[in-house]
């Protein structure tokens, strides 16, 4: 499967964490968007809940052709449920008003998505209206400021 490879900070100044995130197009054959709807109930859900955050982490990264695509504005919805299953979704913001998904993690997200699609569903609806089965949810946002906000892909 191909790669988008996200650095992110880690716990100390100076230590990276270095995440896989497996390929959308590896997932579905056609481009999946996020309402703009979603992104701003999500802000609104941080703002409500202990459990939901937003973190600035994202240093670089580099897309499955090799390309730095760090200048592009992409994001992670990073979360964990009571039952501590993991995933995480990179998304990039086409526009002001667009929103694509652009690789899962951990591969095993990746491929229960691939297997069952309504598993992608089930989880963004839980994000949004159930919170508390959330340990966390974190919204991870870039370090830098974006020379361009389209996403290429």
């Amino acid at each position: 499967m191909t790669a988008w490879e996200v650095t992110l900070s880690g716990e100390t100044p100076d230590s990276e964490i270095k995440i896989a995130f497996t390929d959308a197009s590896e997932i579905f054959e056609n481009t999946i968007g996020v309402n703009d709807i979603f992104i701003h109930k999500l802000l609104d859900l941080i703002k409500e809940n202990e459990n939901y955050s937003i973190y600035t982490g994202i240093k670089k990264v580099v897309s499955p052709s090799g390309e730095d695509k760090s200048d592009r504005a992409l994001f992670i919805l990073v979360g964990e449920d009571k039952h501590e299953v993991k995933f995480a979704i990179l998304l990039g913001q086409v526009d002001e008003k667009t929103w694509i998904i652009v690789g899962f993690w951990p591969d095993a997200f990746a491929e229960a998505c691939k297997e069952h699609n309504e598993i992608l569903e089930s989880i963004l609806q839980s994000v949004l209206f159930n919170p508390d089965n959330w340990k966390f949810i974190e919204f991870v946002v870039p370090f830098s400021q974006f020379t361009q906000t389209q996403t290429e892909e």
